[in-house]
């Protein structure tokens, strides 16, 4: 009975080891639609490279932004912010900011002005730098002749992206 045994799991050794199914060889069918499939796959991602490099800005950079809307007109030098001083309404008042492009290839600067000044900021929302150069962008406050009075405190933003 014991040979009997062994014989059984011999048997059921080689059964189980022919039983193993191998995958087909690839044929040339399937080998273009892998070819096919890498190729889609390397366009797309690198697409999305692309995209991701040219959509993240490079630097960013926020300055406190302050005005006052009152009676008469005032202003204020400052050199850590931009304050466009006392803007009677039906007023205006420009400042300008140079931006140096220290970079090997030109640069946008996107101009973005925080929800509670935006109503009142008038910027170029895109200024295109060259390699080496500086651009003065000027900054406008404009305030409508029916606005109260009142001190209103904001942000800046200067996103500075390779331009394509």
């Amino acid at each position: 009975m014991v040979k009997k045994n062994s014989k059984n799991k011999k048997k059921s050794n080689q059964q189980s080891r022919s039983s193993l199914d191998f995958a087909k060889p690839v044929t040339g069918l399937n080998l273009r639609f892998y070819i096919f499939l890498f190729l889609a796959i390397s366009v797309i991602s690198s697409f999305f490279s692309v995209f991701i490099l040219f959509s993240k800005p490079l630097e960013i950079k926020e300055v406190d932004a302050k005005f006052i809307i009152g009676e008469n007109p005032g202003f204020d030098l400052n050199s850590s912010a931009l304050v466009f001083g006392r803007i009677p309404p039906g007023g205006s008042s420009t400042r300008k900011v140079v931006i140096d492009n220290s970079f090997s290839f030109p640069i946008e600067v996107k101009i973005l002005a925080s929800r509670n000044i935006a109503e009142f900021v008038i910027a170029q929302p895109v200024t295109i730098i060259e390699a080496g150069k500086n651009a003065s962008i000027p900054i406008s406050v404009y305030i409508p002749q029916d606005n109260g009075f009142g001190d209103y405190y904001g942000k800046i933003r200067f996103e500075i992206y390779k331009s394509s």
